[in-house]
Parts: C-alpha cells; sequence; structure tokens
C-alpha cells in the first residue's frame, strides 16, 4: 500500500468483510467493500473446496455487481492502473482491461504449479486423487490465460519468478515484490510487562491457518512425530500451535496432553512468538514466501525449518536457520538451541536483521514503486503522479 501511496491517490476496494472504516492514512481517497450481500459466504465456501466437477473455486468470487461497483470507482476516481490481488480475482481482468487501464496482478503464488503438487500427495482415494487432479489442471490453465492478459505481475520471490517464466512463457512482465512485515511490531512486550520475554520452559510455537492443508499436515508432524523424541530430551517441553482453524486431530491431542496448547485465532501472533524459544517449520508442501519463517526472523526467535519451508528465501543453513527434515533432527535441533542459548540467539539476531534489510515495508515500498516506474517506462501506462 506505501509503495503505490507514494505515486499517487489509492482506492481500495475489497470483495468482502473488511473494516468499514479506512486506515488512518493519508491519500487513500476510496474504501469500500462489495455490497453483494451473497458474495463473501460464497468465497468462505470455495475456499478449499476440491468438490468442483466444472469451473474452479475462483468462480464464486466473480459477481455482476461487483463489475458495476468497479465501473463505478473508475468513472468517479479515474485511476491510472489497477492491481488485482491474488489469482483469485482473475475474472475481473477483462473488465477492468475495457475501462483501458493496465492491469497488475499481485499473484502471492504460483498457484498451478503448486496445486498440482499438492493434488498428487494428498490424502484419500483414487477418485478424490483424479477429481484434485482435474481441478489442478484447470487452475493451470487458469492462471495461464491470467498471466498473458495482465501487463504486469508480481511474484513474491526470484524463484517464483523463474516458476511462471519457465512453466508459463509469459510475455507480461514479471517483478519481484516480496511479503512485507513491519519489523518493529514484532519485537514483543517490553521485559517487566506482566511476562518474560521469553518463556522459561521450552516452548516451541508454530503459527499458520490450519485449515490449509500443507499446514495441517506440519502440525500433526510436529504432535505425532517430534514431541515424542522431543519429550525423550526435554521433558517440558511444551508446543503451541497458533492459528486460525485447528483441525481435530490437534485439538484432541491438546484436550488428552497439558504439554500441548491450541489456541485458535489471535488477535497478534507476535507475543507467542517472543516468549518462544524456538519456531518450528516442518513444511512439506506449499508455495510462495513463507510469511510464518519471516515473522520468527522479525521477533527474533530461532527457527527450525525444512528446506521447503524456506524455499524462496535466500538464507543460509546455520546462519539464518537450522534446517531438518526428519523428526529425529527437529528433536535433536530444538534441544541443541534451548540447550546453547548464546548460538541461538547469533542465529536469531542474523534472521532479524536479514528481514530488516529485505522484507521490511519500506524496502517492499521501493519494490513496489520500482516495480510501477518499469511499467511505466515500458510505454504500456504513465502512472507519474497518478492514481491507482
Amino acid at each position: 500500500m506505501k509503495g503505490l501511496l507514494s505515486l499517487g491517490p489509492v482506492a481500495v476496494f475489497g470483495l468482502a468483510g473488511g473494516s468499514e472504516e479506512p486506515p488512518a492514512q493519508a491519500g487513500i481517497e476510496v474504501w469500500r467493500t462489495s455490497r453483494d450481500p451473497a458474495l463473501g459466504r460464497r468465497i468462505e465456501l470455495a475456499i478449499g473446496s476440491s468438490e468442483w466437477p466444472e469451473g474452479h473455486p475462483s468462480d464464486a468470487y466473480y459477481s455482476p455487481e461487483v463489475v458495476r461497483e468497479l465501473e463505478e470507482i473508475v468513472r468517479t476516481f479515474e485511476p491510472d492502473l489497477v492491481v488485482l490481488e491474488v489469482l483469485w480475482t482473475h475474472h475481473y481482468i477483462d473488465p477492468l482491461a475495457k475501462q483501458g487501464m493496465p492491469i497488475v496482478l499481485d499473484a502471492h503464488n504460483v498457484e498451478g504449479p503448486l496445486a498440482i503438487d499438492m493434488a498428487a500427495a494428498a490424502p484419500g482415494g483414487r477418485e478424490a486423487r483424479l477429481r484434485r487432479a482435474s481441478l489442478a489442471e484447470r487452475l493451470v490453465k487458469i492462471e495461464s490465460a491470467a498471466f498473458e492478459r495482465a501487463d504486469q505481475i508480481w511474484v513474491p520471490s526470484e524463484r517464483d519468478a523463474q516458476l511462471t517464466a519457465y512453466r508459463y512463457g509469459t510475455t507480461a512482465p514479471i517483478e519481484v515484490v516480496p511479503n512485507a512485515l513491519d519489523v518493529d511490531s514484532y519485537a514483543g512486550p517490553p521485559a517487566g510487562d506482566g511476562e518474560p520475554l521469553r518463556a522459561t520452559d521450552p516452548t516451541v510455537v508454530l503459527t499458520a491457518r490450519f485449515g490449509y492443508p500443507p499446514n495441517a499436515i506440519a502440525a500433526r508432524f510436529l504432535v505425532e512425530e517430534v514431541l515424542p523424541r522431543l519429550w525423550e530430551r526435554l521433558p517440558s517441553a511444551r508446543l503451541q500451535l497458533v492459528g486460525s482453524d485447528p483441525t481435530g486431530f490437534v485439538r484432541a491431542a491438546a484436550a488428552k496432553e497439558p504439554r500441548i496448547e491450541v489456541t485458535g485465532p489471535v488477535p497478534e501472533v507476535a507475543p507467542f512468538l517472543a516468549r518462544a524459544f524456538a519456531v518450528a517449520v516442518p513444511l512439506f508442501q506449499g508455495g510462495g514466501t513463507r510469511l510464518k519463517v519471516l515473522e520468527a526472523f522479525a521477533a527474533g526467535t530461532p527457527v527450525v525449518a525444512t528446506r521447503k519451508a524456506v524455499e524462496g528465501l535466500d538464507l543460509m543453513e546455520g546462519t539464518h536457520f537450522v534446517v531438518a527434515e526428519s523428526a529425529d533432527e527437529f528433536a535433536a535441533a530444538l534441544e541443541a538451541l534451548w540447550t546453547d542459548q548464546a548460538r541461538a540467539t547469533e542465529i536469531a539476531a542474523r534472521a532479524r536483521r536479514l528481514v530488516r534489510e529485505r522484507y521490511s515495508r519500506e524496502v517492499v515500498c521501493r519494490c513496489v514503486a520500482s516495480a510501477i516506474r518499469r511499467l511505466e517506462a515500458s510505454a504500456r501506462v504513465s502512472v507519474s503522479g497518478g492514481q491507482a
């Protein structure tokens, strides 16, 4: 948002949910959510669904009412370009392009190849896997078409940029715009604020939206495989699973074992990260920039993770994080961090410097502004002093 605001006034339109009141930030001239009363529920039902014999769950994001509302905003606000966030908004590329403005697609993941990988690894019988594979192939076609229709594509990492170019051969310029963090907001509570800055027990945290299958698999792996091995080494170790949509499996595990805590949704993850001695991220599937890893870095909490969990981040093993690929390796790495706190502090400090240098809001703001300037230089659009 700051990157866009640095170029001129901004209009923000949401499909569903969100605050009715705009943030107190100069330059936001329009702040609206769709008036379609059924759209939010349709989107909610579509998220994560694999039961689509035809079309794709992203079809639920389309609404003729939204098209009319967007056309109204275009007439009154007169933007110089439009940034559509995430692939699921692809149905709005053509209606907005007809208004004569260039379209930037902010793709948080390269969704098609990711969906194919996840479909191949998903549990269930042959029929369920075939349904998921068919849905993934449809998503590849959707993504390919969307990338061709956009005037510029934003992806969160250099790896995603290379994958986009290789998989789709798109002619639209691809720009790397990493996920941004307000690094200082993850510093945690000040000392003496009622609770210790770090837990006195060896508390391990995983923050995630557990309705996302790769995160659910990671949580189960920690509970079933890592914790028994860690308890052999550190009997007082605790696991906090912090985030929305916890599975029935982890809730049942927490009900039986007091050393496991499942918080459900929380307003802020920073306090949990600040009081943990380590963050464990046993991710084996998924894509995009690993926000949960960057949040831990910003909080100054050491991270033990699979290589998949840090894919797309330019990190050095043993310097910015500790790598582990098996349950035994996770347990050994976590014990080592607890017993050698000087090393843990060094790793966390280096990781925090990296996230400030590459993923702070200030850095990403410059990435956004530079990407739009390059779009302007390509002669597709002129946004100097314009609006978005």
